[in-house]
């Protein structure tokens, strides 16, 4: 799901032949910028904003759920994907680390609040894969105890 103020509609993420693409969008998107994405014939799906301005992700799950869509791949930054995480929207985790060291690097997960081990989210069911040099942390997510 791309939100379409912050993503230009011709990034090569759309030109995926034959693949429909949904863009979530909210009230405030420009109408050029709405229009340049339907003329490259991706459905705009308007959901309500958050108290940010933001796609509120949860009134976009639920739209989701109204068309059956059973499974979602969230791959963006690390604001899209703390939402997630803070809001329990997301029930899996896969994270893919390479083998190199930024140092201070781009953080992938903002804050969440948490201030114990003991609140911190869990992942159960890990499955640990290789894929060239890059390993593969995949599992599900389950709230704190308690």
């Amino acid at each position: 799901m791309i939100r379409a103020s912050v993503c230009p509609p011709e990034i090569r993420l759309f030109s995926t032949a034959g693949t429909p693409t949904i863009v979530a969008t909210t009230r405030r998107a420009p109408a050029a910028k709405r229009a340049l994405f339907v003329e490259r014939g991706i459905e705009l799906l308007e959901v309500e904003a958050d108290p940010d301005g933001r796609v509120d992700l949860a009134a976009l799950l639920a739209v989701l759920g109204q068309r059956e869509v059973t499974s979602l791949l969230v791959e963006g930054g690390a604001a899209l994907i703390t939402a997630f995480l803070k809001n329990g929207l997301a029930d899996r985790l896969i994270a893919i680390v390479a083998p190199k060291i930024l140092g201070e690097g781009i953080s992938a997960v903002g804050d969440l609040g948490i201030r114990s081990l003991d609140n911190a989210l869990r992942l159960s069911s890990l499955r640990v894969s290789r894929r060239g040099g890059d390993l593969i942390l995949d599992s599900r997510l389950s709230p704190a105890p308690g």
